[in-house]
């Protein structure tokens, strides 16, 4: 099945496999084997996902220094903590050895 070892990945991160729906397909290099599709955005998409990326920034510049200093700390630390699972995701799509996709 196409995309089933990016879906297991995701369920893993907690990620419905759904997102891998859509009409751009995402190849492993190596093989040709489709890993999964991704839905195309058109520029109304992208003019809504920079509003809300705004509204988003105005949020965080807002919060003391420390306390985001905290927050991408944890964040560092859940990217450590899945690094082998984002390294799986990352391997075949890129064509990288598992050790790069790692990195």
């Amino acid at each position: 099945m196409a995309g089933s070892v990016a879906k297991e990945v995701l369920a893993r991160l907690g990620i419905a496999g759904d997102v891998l729906t859509g009409d751009l397909v995402s190849v492993n290099p190596a093989t040709g084997e489709e890993l999964g599709r991704v839905r195309q955005m058109g520029p109304g998409d992208y003019d809504a996902l920079v509003d809300r990326c705004a509204a988003a920034f105005e949020r965080w510049r807002l919060r003391p220094a420390p306390e985001r200093g905290l927050i991408v700390r944890e964040i560092g630390e859940t990217l450590r903590r899945h690094k082998d699972d984002l390294g799986a995701l990352l391997t075949p799509e890129s064509g990288k050895i598992l050790a790069e996709g790692r990195g």
